[in-house]
């Protein structure tokens, strides 16, 4: 079982070092930003609805599609902060902790509890 869970955590750990490494290569004049900016606020929409009702996978799903649409918008240091915290709920030694704690540091007084 902690092998699988190495396994996954190396696997995101890599996703997150080869974001950050396309997040290098990105271009603001590429960016379409009227549709990113509407695409950008309707996924922190629904991540602020996944944190509201506790749900960590989606919670999860939309801090790594933020961070690919703040990368596409020119705005690698948000995308890097979406990915950080994505990588952060998904530390296997913190996992248990991250509701009592985590939440709270990351989201304010009253979250997750």
């Amino acid at each position: 079982m902690a092998g699988i869970r190495h396994r996954q955590f190396m696997r995101l750990l890599l996703s997150v070092v080869l974001a950050a490494a396309g997040f290098m290569q990105s271009s603001a004049g590429w960016a379409q930003t009227g549709k990113l900016q509407s695409e950008i606020g309707e996924h922190e929409q629904k991540l602020a609805e996944a944190r509201r009702k506790l749900k960590f996978r989606e919670e999860a799903t939309e801090l790594n599609l933020l961070g690919e649409l703040y990368r596409q918008a020119g705005k690698p240091q948000k995308g890097l902060e979406s990915l950080n915290h994505r990588a952060k709920m998904a530390e296997p030694r913190r996992r248990s902790t991250y509701v009592e704690h985590d939440r709270q540091d990351l989201y304010g007084p009253g979250a997750g509890g």
